[in-house]
């Protein structure tokens, strides 16, 4: 597996999703750190070569969903296929900031903790700021291995509220779940657009049910038990 920081972007199947897409790749190229390569999660949206121009040279593969994922399955399908051990995630309607792959690399230099969620701090287009765990992180794939990423009960709210809540009870017997690492002590590294045509805005699901979803798996997570497959 090739050394550095690779990225996965999931592209779902609305007409938004790609709106912005050249502004997302664009803000990739520009990194003062080359990415190892990106990796493009087709959730149905029909990416094609001319989508996908921005890159600029920089190695890319597109994964075709066999049926439409949602962003917590294209997210763990995102890191499987990650063409480094350290997957960072985008949103295909975000930018990254220009030092963030370079910063976020530094981080695991000075950590090299394999179980470690290293997350970003957020610029809104609003103009607000955000320090605070959420999905936008670089992600080992050891640490995917260890909890089976983003659980599928994550669908029904921001896929990444279930699965921080969980790592943040460190309630779950001796078994580390993982770290919360902040790079750079939580620095906007990643801007996120507010559109009304966002994926959570159109879900319907009012902050009750994802509290109570996040309660839910809070209380019931286990580590994964993998075994051979036996067909």
């Amino acid at each position: 597996m090739t050394e550095g920081v690779s990225v996965c972007i999931p592209v779902g199947p609305y007409a938004w999703y790609k709106k912005y897409l050249a502004e997302c790749l664009d803000s990739v190229a520009a990194q003062t750190m080359r990415p190892v390569g990106v990796t493009i999660i087709d959730d149905m949206a029909g990416v094609t070569k001319e989508h996908l121009a921005p890159l600029r040279g920089i190695p890319h593969k597109v994964w075709r969903a066999p049926w439409l994922l949602g962003i917590p399955g294209c997210a763990n399908v995102g890191v499987a296929l990650g063409m480094s051990d350290l997957v960072f995630q985008l949103s295909c309607d975000d930018k990254l900031k220009p030092d963030c792959i370079e910063t976020c690399w530094k981080e695991w230099q000075h950590r090299k903790d394999p179980l470690g969620y290293y997350w970003v701090g957020v610029e809104y287009s609003t103009g607000e700021t955000q320090a605070l765990p959420c999905g936008h992180a670089m992600i080992p794939k050891a640490l995917w291995r260890h909890t089976g990423g983003w659980p599928v009960e994550s669908a029904v709210g921001g896929c990444d509220a279930a699965f921080i809540s969980a790592m943040l009870t460190h309630a779950h017997g001796d078994d580390r779940m993982g770290t919360l690492y902040p790079v750079d002590g939580g620095r906007p590294l990643y801007w996120h657009r507010e559109h009304e045509l966002q994926y959570t805005k159109h879900q319907h699901v009012g902050p009750g049910t994802i509290i109570e979803v996040r309660s839910w798996f809070t209380n019931n997570w286990e580590v994964p038990k993998w075994g051979r497959y036996e067909p």
